[in-house]
């Protein structure tokens, strides 16, 4: 664990005692500038702490600025699935449209079907090839721009654009800070003090050092009243019960300290005690184990860009839904019983094979006429590039199962990538409220110090009071 700075600070303190006047006289210097004293001390404590408060800052800024820096990355992978996922749909355009070549058509405006994409022709397969490229285009176009939005979890729907404009004013921020701490203007709520800045610090001290350098010129020139210095006038009973309400006080500071029921802010966490930061860093871990629990069971839903939002568990069956369409084509076709729409109407091997029994028997017939013979001769090429027609076509359709199986496939092994950045980001909090709980006794013991310096000095203007 790292040892803050206030700690040798505190240190040192705890070290310091006040010198005990005489029970009537009391040396008129040491009392007015004790509390000057203790006035610049304290105030050094607490520039220590703004400057803690500072790095620490700086530091969650710098992490969150990491874990920004990986969703850019994300992006761009993600621009470069999308872009091989039109790259796949138009190598199965072009495909459909190759074996468009291969089947029989009247007329060039004869649609066939195409397994995967339906009823087409030259014209429609090839207005589909452009109206893809063309969207692949545009979404390069997009994504080059960094104006394509994408859904990260943990960051939500995003551009490239956006993004970076995030990480600009993240390390905006830390400039900021680190600029700010210099010039004076960096400002933060410090317990028991209140909101303060950098140059409100140092001009109390340049006020108290300057009030020392004024009372001893007074008291050089003989112009200097005797009161309690930093009082005023008392009476004991006056000074008797300001202490008593000072040590009270300060048995309330070191009573909630132990109980850990201060209020303390910071950006990440807002108000809140000790006990409310641990009971959230449990609430954290909590719902850290559940979303584990839920990638781990393939119930985890996340937004994939070739398909939208998904389950691991959705793809897995996905594949194997495939493999079985797979296992019943390659079975069919084994068979002779595969189906594909032909010349002669929608037919299997068997049938074609049939149909071209049956037209060689009726044309050995002697009696058919001319008309019939020509018809019947037509109809058997016809049969005949069936034959043809079915073999090109499953091939086809294998091919296009396989390409589906292998992106359902490699997609599950994204899933587990894409759930990462909520992964990150969770223990990205989880590590900065370990962070501020740990500095929650730095902070409250500077608090109680406060208290006790306050007290101090009450007891030490005492010893002007007779009785």
């Amino acid at each position: 664990m790292r040892q803050h700075p206030l700690f040798a600070v505190f240190a040192a303190l705890v070290l310091l005692t006040f010198t005990p006047a005489p029970a009537v006289s009391v040396d008129v210097l040491q009392a007015e500038m004790e509390p000057l004293d203790l006035e610049i001390e304290n105030q050094r404590l607490i520039l220590v702490e703004i400057n803690r408060q500072a790095v620490e800052q700086v530091q969650f800024i710098s992490e969150w600025a990491v874990w920004w820096t990986k969703i850019k990355t994300l992006a761009t992978e993600t621009g470069t699935k999308l872009k091989k996922n039109y790259d796949e749909r138009i190598k199965g355009a072009e495909k459909a449209a190759s074996l468009l070549g291969e089947l029989y058509a009247e007329t060039v405006d004869q649609q066939r079907f195409i397994p995967h994409l339906g009823w087409h022709n030259a014209a429609t397969i090839g207005q589909l090839i452009y109206t893809l490229k063309k969207e692949t285009a545009e979404w390069t176009k997009l994504i080059a721009s960094g104006k394509a939005n994408w859904f990260f979890a943990g960051a939500g729907w995003m551009t490239g654009e956006g993004i970076q404009t995030v990480i600009d004013g993240l390390e905006k921020q830390t400039r900021d800070i680190q600029q700010g701490v210099r010039d004076g203007t960096y400002q933060t709520f410090v317990t028991g003090v209140g909101w303060v800045s950098v140059a409100d610090v140092r001009n109390r001290i340049a006020a108290a050092e300057a009030r020392k350098a004024e009372i001893q010129r007074l008291i050089a020139a003989g112009e200097y009243t005797v009161v309690i210095p930093g009082l005023g006038p008392r009476t004991r009973n006056q000074l008797d019960a300001e202490i008593a309400a000072a040590e009270q006080d300060l048995a309330q500071r070191r009573a909630a300290l132990a109980a850990g029921t201060v209020q303390i802010t910071r950006p990440q966490t807002g108000w809140a005690d000790l006990n409310a930061l641990r009971a959230g860093l449990d609430e954290g871990q909590k719902a850290y184990d559940v979303m584990k629990t839920t990638v781990n069971d393939g119930i985890y839903t996340t937004w994939v860009v070739e398909m939208g939002w998904t389950k691991r568990i959705d793809l897995e069956n996905k594949v194997k839904e495939l493999e079985a369409t797979m296992a019943n084509v390659q079975a069919a076709l084994a068979k002779g019983e595969y189906v594909a729409e032909t010349p002669i109407g929608w037919v299997s091997r068997k049938g074609a094979e049939a149909a071209i029994d049956n037209l060689t028997k009726q044309l050995n017939n002697p009696a058919l006429d001319q008309a019939g013979r020509t018809y019947l001769a037509d109809q058997l090429k016809k049969a005949q590039k069936a034959l043809t027609e079915i073999q090109a076509v499953s091939v086809y359709d294998l091919g296009i199962l396989a390409l589906e199986k292998a992106k359902y496939s490699r997609l599950i092994t994204d899933i587990l990538k894409l759930a990462r950045p909520d992964f990150d980001k969770r223990d990205l909090e989880r590590a900065q409220r370990q962070t501020i709980i740990a500095g929650y006794p730095t902070e409250l013991a500077l608090w109680v110090k406060l208290g006790e310096a306050n007290l101090a000095r009450l007891r030490n203007a005492r010893t002007w009071l007779p009785g």
